[in-house]
């Protein structure tokens, strides 16, 4: 005889009906829940040493720690940031690297004016470890975020006046190239 037919269908319906409130039908908290969640949760710590594994691997990834002070109610707070970062070759022609995040910009290579399209940061403090310690930020801002620094407005400035003639150049370079590739058809 089957498990199923040792129930009549009105039991069956209010087991089913009362089996997501924790509790067995004899009033005992049901284990099954707990079980999931510890199997859910290594699984999960698993995957992140697995993560953690890989990136320690990439010669590009660095993971440096900051003291960040607050000011929270009147008192000071000091903090421990750790903050990954990923650097770029040197090696002209090799592709750009972003160093939040770590992915490579196919379209851009080190060594150009593709530079000009990235805020570009050499951290000299000997923690960056493997060749390079240049990291390519997609903005001045992201950089301060990342660091909690203030950059002085001028260095800003200079360098959006740089990233704008040269995003120009590229708008007018494509128009041009899109003009000579027109073919008219009669």
């Amino acid at each position: 005889m089957s498990a199923m037919n040792d129930y009549d269908n009105d039991e069956l319906y209010s087991y089913c009906e009362n089996k997501d409130d924790g509790y067995s039908d004899d009033g005992t908290m049901a284990s099954i829940s707990y079980a999931s969640t510890a199997i859910a949760n290594s699984g999960e710590k698993s995957r992140r040493k697995e993560i953690a594994d890989a990136k320690r691997l990439d010669p590009g990834y660095n993971k440096l720690y900051r003291t960040h002070t607050k000011i929270v109610g009147g008192e000071t707070v000091k903090k421990r940031v750790a903050i990954e970062l990923y650097t770029c070759s040197n090696t002209p022609g090799r592709m750009i690297r972003s160093a939040i995040g770590g992915s490579f910009h196919a379209n851009y290579r080190v060594g150009k004016t593709d530079e000009f399209i990235f805020f570009k940061v050499g951290l000299a403090t000997g923690e960056c470890r493997g060749e390079s310690n240049t990291m390519y930020f997609d903005t001045p801002e992201q950089y301060e975020k990342t660091f909690n620094v203030t950059l002085s407005q001028p260095l800003k400035d200079e360098w959006y006046l740089r990233f704008n003639s040269e995003r120009k150049y590229r708008e007018e370079l494509a128009a041009l190239e899109l003009s000579r590739s027109t073919v008219i058809v009669k």
